[in-house]
């Protein structure tokens, strides 16, 4: 046998391969990663001639470092080994595999037109809102908090809610399993639960991402849900690497996906999720989940999601959950002002709007109720002319009203 040029193709973000059709022998490269300058990845060699023990056809499966000069010629020595066929030219083979690939990474994608771009079809390119929640179809969206916060139960109940849209949606799942998640749809749905997709997950995205990819696109999935980013991710959550590779990993299943996430302990965790700042850049939206304090006998939580971030649009108000636990899990919309434990994480302006909802009130009312100092509340009056105005009451003192209640003064 001789070297001779192999077909280079590129099978999926992050993965390539060069066939040797001729000498039975395949060469993938996957996982693929920078590291201080080194371009490192999985490397698998199959092969289909006789003589070499391969298992399932695969003659080695190892970690390479593809800018190594070094490692292209101990591991071409071992194929040789292994291959049991010392005539042919695994060192020029493997030469042609990392130069190929780098090209490749360093090359990046091509430079479009973006008039040219033919834009995504209406119902695959929108928002679709569930329960008041806008979910990002073709975006990864992140919702994080404490635990005990119900994000598991409105996870899968936005993946149900998908289901019965059409929208086909898969949850990947690195906490729980099959029978958990399948008790907690009937409990939501009933008997006649959606074809929610399920997959237990075990390995890191990044390790796992390929395979999910090839699955989404075999069964036509639409949305993913993962729960959740600390156990899906392949090293600490405080690494922008780690986070940089999460998102690459995803990208690769070419969807939108809600992402659940924990909360960064200390004053400004309800800000970002925990670890990398990289978490809450990477995301397109991201929301936090606050649960109020109940009874531990209360068979109900109540749950305010706060808009975070969005970068495709302004920031949403915030949205309000009750959940009832039961023979039947029960999730109704609920407005977070109405509880006084979750309406305190509302932007000054929105609590002025509810508190103005039962009806006009004197500035220092006002100020006392929200917490909000007196020039803070003017500057927003003054500021939103179209919602607050000014009306006299009976005992002739001032009040600010809501535009559409300034006849209640």
């Amino acid at each position: 046998m001789s070297h001779a040029r192999g077909e280079f193709t590129i099978v999926a973000d992050g993965h390539y391969r060069l066939s040797f059709q001729t000498l039975g022998l395949q060469f993938d490269v996957k996982r693929l990663r920078w590291d201080r300058g080194e371009l490192m990845g999985l490397l698998s060699v199959a092969c289909d001639f006789a003589g070499p023990a391969t298992v399932d056809g695969i003659l080695s499966l190892g970690t390479f470092n593809l800018t190594s000069v070094s490692a292209r010629s101990g591991r071409a020595r071992e194929l040789a080994t292994r291959a049991k066929a010392p005539e042919v030219d695994f060192s020029s083979m493997l030469e042609e595999v990392c130069q190929r690939t780098i090209a490749v990474e360093e090359r990046g994608r091509p430079i479009l037109m973006l008039r040219n771009v033919v834009p995504l079809s209406a119902s695959a390119a929108d928002q679709v809102t569930i329960a008041g929640l806008p979910i990002l179809r073709q975006h990864p969206t992140i919702l994080f908090g404490d635990g005990g916060t119900g994000k598991s139960t409105l996870a899968l109940f936005v993946a149900g809610e998908l289901e019965r849209r059409g929208i086909s949606t898969l949850y990947l799942d690195w906490e729980l399993n099959e029978y958990d998640h399948r008790q907690q749809l009937e409990k939501l749905f009933g008997p006649d639960m959606p074809d929610v997709k399920y997959r237990r997950c075990e390995r890191a995205l990044t390790i796992e991402g390929e395979a999910i990819a090839e699955q989404v696109t075999q069964c036509g999935i639409e949305y993913v849900v993962c729960d959740s980013v600390a156990f899906a991710c392949d090293g600490p959550p405080e690494s922008a690497e780690v986070a940089q590779r999460y998102f690459r990993a995803l990208r690769q299943l070419r969807v939108g996906s809600l992402n659940l996430a924990h909360i960064t302990k200390g004053e400004q965790g309800d800000k970002r999720p925990f670890g990398s700042t990289f978490w809450f850049n990477g995301c397109r939206a991201c929301w936090y989940a606050e649960r109020a304090e109940a009874s531990p006998d209360d068979d109900q939580i109540n749950v305010g999601l706060f808009h975070r971030k969005n970068n495709l649009g302004k920031v949403q108000p915030s949205i309000g959950f009750e959940i009832s636990f039961g023979d039947r899990i029960e999730v109704r919309p609920a407005n977070v002002a109405d509880n006084d434990q979750l309406a305190i994480k509302l932007p000054a302006s929105q609590r002025l709007y509810h508190a103005l909802r039962r009806g006009p009130k004197t500035l220092a009312a006002l100020s006392d109720d929200i917490g909000s100092s007196v020039e803070t509340l003017e500057r927003t009056i003054r500021r939103r002319k179209d919602t607050y105005t000014r009306v006299e009451g009976p005992d002739g003192i001032t009040r600010i009203a809501l535009i559409e209640k300034r006849r209640s003064a």
